[in-house]
């Protein structure tokens, strides 16, 4: 079985197939076949010209007075951990971090 070529597109063309398969009710796999494009190449021209995410991992924070004495950690996957002094806020991030 010869293997299928497909043309060469930019990120022009990819952007449009993109935002036309989200459109659409069909799955990758559906709308590659019925477009003529490779379903790996639209899962890499998706992938490449997303918006950039916010990082996963903890940002620095400084304790202030203002908060009282409870932290409340949450993470990115919406975990939330609630210590009740600042010290043991500090400790379980440490833990987490190392996870």
């Amino acid at each position: 079985m010869e293997r299928k070529r497909y043309e060469q597109r930019d990120a022009a063309q990819w952007r449009k197939h993109i935002a036309a398969q989200q459109q659409s009710a069909q799955s990758v796999a559906e709308y590659c076949r019925a477009a003529g494009v490779s379903e790996s190449g639209l899962y890499q021209w998706r992938k490449r010209l997303e918006p950039a995410r916010p990082s996963a991992g903890f940002e620095r924070i400084d304790a202030d007075a203002k908060l009282g004495t409870a932290v409340i950690i949450t993470t990115p996957n919406g975990y939330q951990v609630q210590s009740e002094s600042v010290d043991a806020g500090i400790a379980v991030a440490q833990r987490l971090a190392q996870c």
